[in-house]
């Protein structure tokens, strides 16, 4: 699909919200609210509000951001929601049945599902499994792929890459 690259020129962490303000490589006229925002390290959130040439984008660990994910090795399938933590960045994973096999340093990557972030781009890696019986849900926790402190660049996903392109937005598409 086709990507606008953006700086990060600001950063609002607090307990409630967590936020970066990117600045866009060209005009906002293509970003608008809801766009799914990655780096080469995986999903870096979705864009909130657009104005001028800025734009705030809603981190992956913010508390209100949930994303549809699979295990790359098992295909178990969840959501990543971040914990909104102000002292570290985490993630939950949620709606892991009891029966499907995850394990710490399992990969999770978008499951392309609600067709906002395509399929396979990374967003967090598992730390930490607890079991439970059958019929429930495991309590899972992630660390994002993504480091947010040294965030200094961006990608904002503008148009979905159609049925045979790569899933990957920092790939370059080969020309004939």
């Amino acid at each position: 699909g086709e990507t606008i690259r953006a700086l990060v020129v600001g950063k609002d962490f607090n307990e409630f919200f967590r936020v970066t303000r990117v600045g866009l490589d060209r005009g906002s006229r293509d970003v608008r609210p809801n766009m799914p925002v990655v780096s080469p390290d995986g999903v870096v959130g979705v864009t909130l509000h657009v104005s001028g040439d800025e734009a705030d984008v809603q981190l992956a660990v913010d508390a209100s951001f949930v994303v549809d994910v699979e295990d790359e090795r098992t295909k178990a399938r969840g959501y990543v929601r971040g914990t909104g933590d102000a002292s570290r960045h985490l993630c939950k994973v949620e709606a892991i049945d009891s029966r499907d096999l995850v394990e710490i340093g399992d990969l999770l990557v978008t499951s392309g599902k609600g067709e906002r972030f395509p399929h396979g781009i990374p967003v967090a890696r598992i730390t930490k499994v607890n079991k439970r019986e059958l019929g429930r849900a495991q309590e899972v926790e992630a660390a994002p792929t993504v480091d947010f402190t040294r965030l200094d660049s961006v990608l904002i996903i503008v148009t979905q890459p159609t049925k045979g392109e790569a899933s990957d937005p920092t790939a370059k598409k080969e020309k004939r």
